[in-house]
């Protein structure tokens, strides 16, 4: 557990936070098309350089349990987005990175050979066997009875935008563990990706939550792509509807 990282990203947000609304209105909209409303909801931050968090939080950023630094002293999430990963309870477990640089390349270049999402090391964070979900809409969902289960933290916090319950597996990795949580909530719908890989992840979750729906759509690769259309007020007011009559969206 990294009981302290929310009160650091506070501490960034009350310190730093003119630089911090810079980075992610910017990379958040020209990278990732979204606000940066959202990505403050999800308590996330920008890590400029190798130097910053260990100037702004001190040399405790760089204590090993965080995963933040390597034994060299290194930054591993400089220049990323940091999303903390939170309990229902509000206690932060671990977190995601992504490297909106690294993303770019991957586009124009078709280069694919490095991952632009990063996550601590295994032995501090396991991320197989937790679900990325805001406590907020976690209660939510089992207030309204639906929740919508992504493959990706950006379909996740798009579907998050547009005021609807979502939540994410990590690395795609689905486990006993990590759907614990869904067996509470009446209606699970799964945001499928439109190639094999989006099967497989409904057939891996479907193993844990046999009554699983599939939220799916032929337009583009995913949600998170669907939602970034101009007219994509008209596939939000389809989703409500299906989930309201409780059956399967198709888009």
């Amino acid at each position: 557990m990294l009981p302290e990282m929310m009160t650091k990203v506070m501490y960034l947000y009350e310190n730093d936070m003119v630089s911090q609304k810079h980075y992610l209105s910017i990379l958040g909209e020209s990278v990732r098309s979204l606000p940066l409303s959202i990505f403050l909801q999800y308590s996330s931050f920008f890590v400029p350089n190798n130097d910053y968090l260990a100037f702004h939080w001190g040399q405790s950023a760089k204590f090993p349990e965080h995963g933040l630094y390597n034994f060299d002293g290194l930054c591993i999430v400089d220049n990323c987005i940091v999303v903390p990963c939170q309990l229902i309870s509000g206690d932060v477990v671990g977190w995601v990175a992504f490297n909106p640089l690294l993303k770019v390349k991957s586009v124009e270049e078709n280069d694919r050979s490095e991952s632009y999402y990063l996550f601590p090391q295994k032995h501090i964070f396991d991320k197989g066997n937790y679900l990325f979900v805001l406590p907020e809409i976690y209660k939510q969902a089992l207030y309204t009875g639906y929740i919508i289960l992504t493959d990706g933290l950006f379909d996740c916090m798009s579907l998050t935008h547009y005021g609807l319950n979502s939540c994410s597996a990590l690395g795609s990795i689905v486990s006993e563990k990590s759907m614990f949580l869904l067996h509470f909530i009446d209606k699970v719908y799964v945001s499928i990706d439109n190639d094999e890989a989006g099967q497989r992840f409904f057939k891996n979750v479907s193993k844990f939550i046999p009554s699983a729906r599939y939220l799916k759509q032929s337009f583009h690769k995913d949600i998170d792509d669907l939602l970034k259309r101009e007219d994509r007020s008209i596939f939000v007011e389809k989703i409500f509807s299906a989930i309201s009559d409780g059956v399967d969206i198709l888009l």
